[in-house]
């Protein structure tokens, strides 16, 4: 998490960001383990969220995330929801999938194939999105 949020916000985080997809990956796939534990949160004062906010009622620890936002003067902002953070994550693995088609070579056949490759990875975590979006 700390090393893709130290290159998110320089002017070539799309070049240097495509590297980390990996770590994204994983990054994911922990918060997906953290959930079906039943940690899935906290409110705005730290405490755990209640089964029907998203929370569990076995949650005895609260995540707070820190995160500096695109959309502030600079200011560290908190999620307390694992929830939004995994939807944070998959928009910017699909982000990532999407940038790496349009960087190959579409004049090739193997620069199609992958960009084929990454637009499929793109597609599914857009289908991943939608379903997250419509539980």
């Amino acid at each position: 998490r700390h090393s893709v949020s130290k290159v998110i916000p320089k002017s070539d985080c799309h070049a240097t960001a495509k590297e980390g997809l990996d770590d994204l990956r994983e990054y994911h796939a922990t918060l997906l383990e953290f959930i079906s534990r039943g940690i899935t949160g906290a409110s705005a004062d730290g405490a755990p969220l209640p089964p029907d906010r998203g929370g569990s009622e076995s949650s005895s620890s609260a995540l707070l995330l820190p995160w500096m936002s695109a959309f502030t003067d600079g200011r560290t902002e908190y999620h307390t929801s694992l929830y939004a953070e995994r939807a944070c994550v998959l928009w910017n693995i699909f982000a990532i999938e999407a940038y790496n088609a349009s960087l190959q070579d579409s004049s090739v056949k193997e620069g199609l194939k992958q960009a084929v490759k990454h637009l499929k990875g793109a597609a599914t975590v857009a289908s991943h999105l939608k379903q997250f979006a419509e539980e």
